[in-house]
């Protein structure tokens, strides 16, 4: 925006063409990798300059640059075995009679002296 008194570019646009350029120049040093988080984290703790994350965003939407890294999907892991199953005894009984069950209550762990 122009300021209609002076003709000059307003402190806040004069503020973002900066930041654009830094940005630029940040993206294209990392080869296309850093996002907008890493790129705002880049600019306040190496830079020092105060940035959000949002206005980082906003601005690498401007410039049409887009992280060329993506987030890998969540695979869950599956776990396999090399030793068949045991097999379910108590199902081929007739009666439950042989079968005993208990329940644990308490187990001492260590000794209390």
């Amino acid at each position: 925006m122009i300021n209609g008194k002076t003709g000059q570019p307003s402190q806040q646009e004069t503020r973002r063409n900066a930041l654009k350029t830094a940005i630029k120049a940040i993206y294209n040093t990392n080869r296309g990798i850093y996002g907008y988080r890493r790129i705002a984290a880049f600019l306040r703790f190496i830079l020092h300059i105060e940035v959000g994350n949002r206005l980082v965003w906003e601005l690498m939407n401007e410039l049409n640059l887009k992280s060329r890294m993506v987030k890998k999907s969540y695979k869950k892991p599956t776990t396999t075995t090399d030793t068949p199953q045991k097999p379910n005894l108590m199902k081929n009984l007739d009666d439950l009679s042989g079968v005993l069950t208990t329940d644990i209550r308490y187990i001492q762990l260590m000794n209390r002296d």
